[in-house]
This record gives structure tokens, C-alpha cells and sequence, in this order.
């Protein structure tokens, strides 16, 4: 309760470097260097035997990297293509509809969740008196909600989407992802619904503190999902 302002980005910055050290020796490098694409017609044509196409042999396995080789900066170039090309193609990949649903999707949530946590403390302290040390502890709604909202958004959404996959003879399309999403089309309005009529008409502390663990668990399962 005593500790300096700067004691907050102390601890962020511990966090941050913690999270960083896990990334970079535990996430494994999985860009790889793909191949030109299908064989050309006249490259089909001269490989058959009497009218019999003959398959090609099977590409061989790509070389193991070690794990201190993949921890290395650089590791070549993986790719032919200009850096001016890679820098436009996003621009046009945000015309694609699955693109420019998900990209609303995440800036609506990170808005929300912005907009909430902002002003947390200013509103607990007029509506409710709050001190410093409360409002931190009204955050444990948040963990709680993110302990709920991992497998929502991950485990849940796979084994959903394996389900219909199914029931559809094998074959999975994209919007089979699209029911798991049902759980935060509830809890986005309900949480918000909460937090905001809760802390104005001076409801219990409880209320807007719900609201602010659903806006968690809908946020990490739209992220997980």
C-alpha cells in the first residue's frame, strides 16, 4: 500500500522479462523454406511410362535442427520474395473477409477491455471508496475469468469444432469455429452491462467486479479462439 508509483513498472517489467525468456527458449521457429509450387504440365507429361503417370519419389524428411541450433538469431533467408512485397501484402490481406472479421473482432475486444480497466480505480474510489490495495484485489475476478476462459476459447473451441467436423463426414469447414464463439457473444454485452449500470447506480461492489471477470474470460477465449 506504501510503495512508490514507479514500484507498479517494476513488477511489470520483471513479468515482461520473465514471459520473454519462457518465448525464447520454449517457442520453437517453424518458418521453413517451402518448395515452388506443383510441377509444370510439360514436367508432368515426360514423367510416364506408356500413358502410366510414374509418381515421384517421396521429398525426404527435413534435416532435425537440434535445440541449441534452434534457438539461433539467423537462420538464412527462407524466402525469395521482395521486402517491399511483404510489406504491402497485410494491407491487402485486411480485404479478405476472414481477415477483416477477425481484425474487428480483436480491436473491438482491446478497446473494451482498454476502456474498462482505464477507469477501474477512479470509479471503485468515487462509487464504492475504495482504496488502491481494493481495487487490486477486485482484479482476482480477472484471473479467475482468464482460468475460465483458456479452455473456453482453446480446448473447448477445438473439441467443438472436431465434433461438426464429424458429423460432417471428415471435412472441416471454417465456420465450424463459429459456435464456439456463442459463450462471448453472451458474456461481451452481459459483462459490460454489469460493470457499467453497476458502477453507476452505486450497486454492489460484487456487480461491476462479475462485470469485469466476464470481461476477461471473453477476451482470452476470442484471443484463444
Amino acid at each position: 500500500m506504501n510503495h512508490h508509483w514507479r514500484f507498479i513498472y517494476k513488477i511489470a517489467t520483471g513479468l515482461v522479462t520473465l514471459v520473454f525468456l519462457l518465448i525464447f527458449f520454449t517457442f520453437p521457429e517453424t518458418a521453413v523454406r517451402r518448395d515452388k509450387g506443383e510441377p509444370s504440365d510439360s514436367e508432368t507429361s515426360q514423367k510416364c511410362d506408356n500413358g502410366v503417370p510414374i509418381q515421384p519419389p517421396p521429398e525426404p524428411y527435413p534435416e532435425k535442427i537440434s535445440y541449441v541450433r534452434s534457438l539461433s538469431i539467423f537462420r538464412g533467408v527462407l524466402t525469395e520474395e521482395s521486402i517491399v512485397k511483404m510489406f504491402f501484402r497485410p494491407f491487402g490481406a485486411i480485404l479478405l473477409p476472414p481477415v477483416l472479421w477477425a481484425a474487428l473482432v480483436q480491436s473491438v475486444t482491446i478497446g473494451f477491455l482498454v476502456a474498462v480497466t482505464s477507469n477501474v480505480a477512479l470509479a471503485y474510489s468515487q462509487a464504492y471508496g475504495f482504496q488502491t490495495y481494493q481495487v487490486g484485489l477486485a482484479f482476482v475476478s480477472a484471473i479467475v475469468g482468464s482460468i475460465f476462459g483458456i479452455p473456453a476459447g482453446g480446448q473447448m473451441g477445438d473439441m467443438l469444432a472436431d465434433w461438426l467436423t464429424r458429423r460432417n463426414g471428415g471435412m472441416r469447414n471454417p465456420e465450424m469455429r463459429l459456435p464456439a464463439m456463442t459463450l462471448s457473444v453472451v458474456t461481451t454485452p452481459l459483462s459490460l452491462i454489469l460493470y457499467g449500470v453497476g458502477i453507476q447506480k452505486r450497486l454492489h461492489w460484487i456487480c461491476p467486479t462479475i462485470g469485469l471477470g466476464l470481461c476477461e474470460l471473453f477476451s482470452v477465449s476470442i484471443y484463444l479462439g
